[in-house]
C-alpha cells in the first residue's frame, strides 16, 4: 500500500533510488511507495538528499549551538525509540538555531508514518507541523509513541510546550485527549458553532438515550460547557466519551463525535500542571511514560 504525500517530504539520500532519479520525475506525483534508508542525516526539509559537503560543515558546527554535546546518535536514537525499524530522522538547523525535523517510520519497503516539527529555541516552543499514517496502521499507537519521544528532547533543549493546528484529520477530536487546547478564548469561542452542528446532527435516539444519563437535555449540558471562556472547557466535552462510548454512525464517543471537523489552534504548556498531567495519564493508558 503506498503512503499518498508529497515526494519532497522523504527526503531520500541521494545514494536511494529516489534520490538519484528525482531530477526525472514529474511535479505532481502521489501515492508512490518510497523506501527511506535507515540511519540519520543533515538535511533541509526543502531539499530531497543529504547535504553536500560544505552545508554540511555549516549543520555540525550549529549542531552543538542548539544540543550541546548530545551525538547525533542519541538523538536519533530519542526520536525513534520503539518504533519498528527502519526509521529515518532528517534534521535542518536554521542560522537562527531553529530546528526542522522530519521522522519517518517504514514497514518493510513501505512508509507507514511521518512526522514533521520545527522547534523555536527563541521562543522555546515545538511547533507539531504535521503527522500522517497511514490507514492500515491508525489507532496502532505511532502517534502517541512519536509524541512521548519528544518530550525528552523537549526537556533537553528547555522548551516550554507545543503549539500545533488540530483538525487536519480527527485531531479536533483527539489531541484534547492529550491535554492540548485552543490557545486562546477566542480560538475555543470559534469550535462552538461546528459543536453545535454535530449536535443537532446527533442521532435522536441518542439524544433521547442521553437523558437520563445527563439528568436533562443534552443541549444543556453542551450549552453550559460552551458558556465557559476557559479553552479547557473543551476537555469537558471531549470526556463525553466515558459517559457515552459509542455514537452511530461511527461508533465513536459522544465527546469525539462533537468534536469532529473541528478546526483550533491549539497549545499544551509543560509548566502547566492541569496539561501535562492530562497528557502523561493518557500516554500511561498507551503503556508509555514521559
Amino acid at each position: 500500500m503506498a503512503f499518498g504525500t508529497k515526494l519532497e517530504l522523504w527526503l531520500p539520500d541521494r545514494e536511494s533510488l529516489w534520490g538519484r532519479r528525482l531530477k526525472w520525475l514529474p511535479e505532481r506525483i502521489r501515492d508512490i511507495p518510497i523506501r527511506v534508508p535507515e540511519g540519520f542525516s543533515f538535511a533541509s526539509l526543502e531539499g530531497c538528499s543529504s547535504l553536500p559537503g560544505p552545508l554540511l560543515s555549516i549543520q555540525q558546527r550549529r549542531w552543538p549551538r542548539v544540543f550541546g554535546t548530545a551525538p547525533y546518535q542519541d538523538v536519533f536514537s530519542m526520536l525513534t525509540q520503539n518504533p519498528d525499524a527502519p526509521c529515518a530522522l532528517r534534521v535542518h538547523i536554521k542560522r537562527n538555531h531553529d530546528v526542522k525535523y522530519c521522522i519517518v517510520i517504514n514497514r518493510d519497503t513501505t512508509p507507514v508514518a511521518v512526522a514533521r516539527r520545527v522547534i523555536w529555541l527563541s521562543r522555546r516552543f515545538a511547533f507539531h507541523d504535521m503527522l500522517r499514517v497511514t490507514p492500515a496502521c491508525q489507532g496502532g499507537g505511532l502517534g502517541s509513541q512519536l509524541l512521548a519521544n519528544a518530550i525528552p528532547l523537549y526537556r533537553l533543549l528547555k522548551i516550554e510546550g507545543i503549539r500545533l493546528n488540530a483538525g487536519l484529520t480527527a485531531g479536533g477530536a483527539v489531541w484534547p485527549k492529550y491535554g492540548f487546547h485552543p490557545i486562546n478564548a477566542e480560538a475555543w469561542r470559534q469550535t462552538h458553532a461546528q459543536i453545535l452542528r454535530n449536535l443537532r446532527d446527533l442521532d435522536s435516539s441518542v439524544q433521547i438515550a442521553c437523558l437520563p444519563i445527563f439528568s436533562g437535555p443534552l443541549s444543556q449540558v453542551i450549552e453550559s460547557i460552551m458558556s465557559s471562556g476557559d479553552p479547557k472547557a473543551i476537555w469537558n466535552i471531549s470526556d463525553l466519551d466515558a459517559r457515552v462510548p459509542s455514537v452511530p454512525p461511527d461508533g465513536h464517543g459522544l465527546g469525539s463525535y462533537l468534536l469532529s471537523k473541528t478546526r483550533w489552534k491549539g497549545i499544551l504548556r509543560f509548566d502547566d500542571q492541569a496539561c501535562y498531567r492530562r497528557l502523561a495519564a493518557y500516554l500511561h493508558k498507551k503503556g508509555l511514560h514521559i
